[in-house]
């Protein structure tokens, strides 16, 4: 029992200590020997990951909203696909003149 009692004693003075001790702040010398040997590690230059993360990202943001962009287009669009391309194709007139040049130039109709 006299040794349970001399171990709490003891372990309650112990605590009392610890609590009571002040907190130790680095001074100025501590503070700059440690930026000294921060500065003398070595640099090391990014890795590819490194400065392709914002361009991958920006580049996905760009792609997702050009696809929403066409497809709210061509969901309102009232053609069907085939007349969409032969609109395009034939609805455009320096395209339509350079098929027909072509097929004069190639010696058969088009």
């Amino acid at each position: 029992m006299n040794q349970k009692n001399d171990s709490s004693k003891m372990e309650q003075a112990l605590l009392q200590v610890h609590r009571n001790k002040p907190l130790a702040t680095p001074d100025l010398q501590w503070n700059q020997s440690v930026m000294r040997k921060i500065r003398a590690l070595p640099l090391q230059p990014p890795d590819l990951v490194t400065l392709a993360n914002p361009i991958v990202w920006r580049f996905a943001a760009l792609s997702c909203s050009l696809a929403l962009v066409l497809v709210i287009y061509f969901l309102g669009y009232p053609l069907s696909t085939e007349q969409m391309s032969l609109e395009l194709l034939f609805g455009d007139p320096f395209l339509s003149q350079s098929l027909q040049l072509l097929a004069l130039t190639s010696g058969g109709p088009l």
